[in-house]
């Protein structure tokens, strides 16, 4: 089955069903059901910018942090290349908005599996 890894808090956000826009450089043609990994590190907010409205959602989520773990699976239904303020709360400017939906948590996270760049397969 194809995973992404993703870093905290944004794994977490996406697997609640809370996040629903995957922002990243780079086009997808995959339609269907991924794994959500959530990456070793954690995303790094100094001198990045978060909405109120992220912030908001950021702060519901249980903490600490599930980290190098498969935490859940979310289904990608649409790749939208992203050129202006479309008024999407959780879309960047200027990439590709991954439209996802029907999120699942796992009831127990499958530890020590490492990350990738990409989307990528898990076999186990």
């Amino acid at each position: 089955m194809k995973v992404l890894s993703i870093k905290q808090p944004w794994a977490s956000l996406i697997v609640q069903g809370l996040k629903d826009i995957e922002n990243r450089t780079w086009k997808t043609n995959f339609r269907g059901r991924i794994l959500i990994h959530a990456s070793q590190n954690d995303f790094d907010f100094r001198g990045k910018m978060t909405s109120e409205y992220q912030r908001e959602y950021i702060n519901k989520i249980q903490k600490p942090y599930i980290h190098g773990a498969i935490i859940g699976s979310v289904e990608i239904v649409d790749c939208i290349e992203s050129t202006s303020d479309q008024n999407q709360s959780w879309g960047d400017l200027y990439c590709y908005h991954w439209k996802l939906r029907n999120a699942k948590i796992l009831r127990e996270p499958i530890f020590d599996v490492k990350g990738k760049l990409g989307l990528w397969e898990y076999n186990k």
